[in-house]
């Protein structure tokens, strides 16, 4: 939800593809098909027993979505910075490896949090990894 309450979106998988739809108020706005925006292959499956979606993501200024997901099967976390109005990206994704372990595998993130005033948005995963992404630094990710 935005700092308004006016604009929602929630993230979800689906047959491997990570969505997310978003929306007012009054109506859906777009349901976006993140594998075909990112070009990435459609294989990732969610954990048995755990009902997340291996994705998460907050709304900071402007309105901006950003989003973090984790492809299970490449170990690897994107982070994308969406247009909840065109759907389209705002900037390049960030690509970041994981350890190369079979736990690596079960790993997603729990909770994605914006710090307005430090301009900053704070990632938590399942298996205790915090990530820390400012915002007005392009390329910048902090662990």
């Amino acid at each position: 939800m935005n700092k308004y309450s006016t604009l929602f979106f929630a993230p979800y998988l689906k047959d491997g593809q990570f969505k997310v739809i978003i929306f007012d108020r009054d109506r859906e706005l777009l349901d976006l098909n993140l594998n075909e925006l990112l070009d990435i292959e459609e294989y990732t499956r969610p954990n048995d027993n755990f009902p997340y979606p291996h994705m998460d993501g907050c709304f900071f200024k402007d309105n901006t979505i950003f989003i973090n997901l984790y492809r299970t099967q490449v170990k690897k976390m994107v982070m994308i910075k969406l247009d909840p109005f065109s759907g389209e990206l705002k900037e390049t994704p960030i690509e970041e490896s994981f350890p190369d372990t079979q736990v690596a595998k079960r790993n997603f993130p729990l909770g994605t949090f914006y710090d307005e005033l430090r301009g900053k948005v704070y990632m938590i995963f399942r298996q205790g990894q915090a990530y820390t992404h400012d915002l007005n630094i392009k390329k910048s990710l902090t662990v």
